[in-house]
């Protein structure tokens, strides 16, 4: 009978500790308040193609160049995409080589 009682007291005891450190922790982690930038839940998302849909983000309107709508592993086509027209340049240097 003693060991079932101390067996008893020690799950009520150890129920207890748990109880009062999850209460801390929760006291200890608190979000900060005024850190967090502004969401957005129906922010612009625009493609250079002219795509345009809406999604949540921290930024209320996004450009980009390339959207699922035209990049070339979606839609199948073949596409050189050339910003700062390295494509040209590796194309001449090629042509002089081959002459």
């Amino acid at each position: 009978m003693k060991k079932e009682i101390k067996k008893e007291i020690k799950k009520e005891v150890k129920k207890e500790v748990k109880k009062e450190v999850k209460e801390e922790v929760k006291e200890e982690v608190k979000e900060k308040k005024d850190i967090h930038p502004k969401y957005y839940d129906n922010a612009k998302f625009k493609c250079a193609c002219g795509n345009v849909f809406s999604i949540g983000s921290t930024k209320e309107i996004i450009e980009v160049e390339i959207c699922s709508k035209c990049h070339p592993f979606y839609t199948g086509k073949k596409k050189i995409i050339d910003t700062m027209g390295r494509v040209e340049k590796f194309k001449k240097r090629l042509a002089k080589k081959k002459k």
